[in-house]
């Protein structure tokens, strides 16, 4: 009976693993124009139930910089939309900074490569997310 038992729970254990691996997938992002190579990129993903663009993201990803052109994945995500936002922290100060606190003063991407006047928004980055992917962020 034990036997039996444990049988049962290592096949619900197998299909449980088989039907997440099936809908967890990755999403690499590569950044390009990155024109000063120094500093960190902080790559940080979001959902629509977070606020865009603040420091409380679904995953960041750290990546010291040493070329013009750097890429991470993001691994085990399930299907949603997602909106992703870097900035070069240029000066290792691990902060992302602005002139007038309003104004960039350092080198930032979106995904979707959106034109935008102002904070951007989730609705202007997001993109649907259902099986793995790689989304190309050109940095401004």
């Amino acid at each position: 009976m034990f036997i039996n038992f444990m049988q049962k729970t290592i096949t619900l254990l197998i299909l449980s693993l088989i039907t997440f691996a099936a809908t967890a997938q990755s999403l690499k992002v590569k950044i390009t124009n990155i024109d000063n190579v120094k500093g960190t990129l902080y790559v940080r993903l979001y959902t629509e139930n977070q606020d865009f663009g603040k420091e409380q993201c679904l995953a960041l990803k750290t990546i010291k910089i040493t070329k013009q052109t750097e890429s991470c994945e993001f691994e085990n995500l399930p299907p949603a939309k997602y909106a992703v936002y870097i900035y070069q922290d240029e000066n290792s100060n691990g902060i992302f900074d602005r002139k007038l606190k309003v104004l960039p003063a350092e080198p930032y991407g979106l995904s979707n490569n959106p034109k935008i006047f102002g904070r951007p928004k989730f609705s202007q980055c997001s993109f649907d997310f259902s099986k793995s992917a790689e989304i190309v962020i050109k940095m401004k």
